[in-house]
């Protein structure tokens, strides 16, 4: 009995599938055709190369992204989505350099000691960092960030980060 009711079963699954697949319409059913394994290693492997440095935001590598995914929407005959039928929407980005003169980061662990270069820092902030008088938070051997009185658990995990 046990094997009828999985052939049943089976046989309601196959044809739910069938019944699915079917209705695709056809310009879909076009559109997965096209899609290969070598088509997604070639895109895959242009995005993901060093001649795109990365894609920070904003960057030379974005730009050649999205300029070779727009190309890629119009080989496919997608329309643009954007008033003046383009396939982008533009974005402000503001981007502050630091001033590290004078900058110097120093961490301390009893006798051990790490003085980090000016040239290897990378702060990266949305607001101004003051690290001056900061507390030093020692984590437990568990890792648990501990509360600290007038400091957020996010501004002492993005810390704990830095240590490491």
């Amino acid at each position: 009995m046990k094997k009828i009711g999985v052939l049943v079963f089976l046989a309601i699954a196959a044809s739910f599938a069938a019944t699915q697949l079917g209705e695709r319409p056809p310009a879909e059913q076009e559109a997965i055709d096209r899609i290969s394994p070598d088509s997604l290693r070639t895109n895959l492997s242009f995005l993901a190369s060093d001649e795109l440095e990365g894609r920070a935001t904003p960057s030379p590598g974005l730009d050649r992204a999205a300029e070779y995914i727009g190309a890629q929407f119009r080989r496919a005959g997608l329309e643009p989505a954007t008033a003046d039928r383009s396939y982008f929407q533009v974005a402000k980005f503001d981007q502050v350099t630091p001033d590290l003169t004078g900058f110097r980061l120093t961490l301390k662990s009893g006798d051990k000691q790490i003085d980090v270069p000016w040239n290897e820092a990378r702060p990266r902030s949305l607001a101004s960092l003051d690290f001056e008088d900061a507390p030093v938070v020692v984590l437990p051997p568990n890792g648990a960030i501990p509360p600290v009185a007038g400091r957020s658990s996010q501004a002492l995990w993005n810390a704990t980060e830095m240590r490491r």
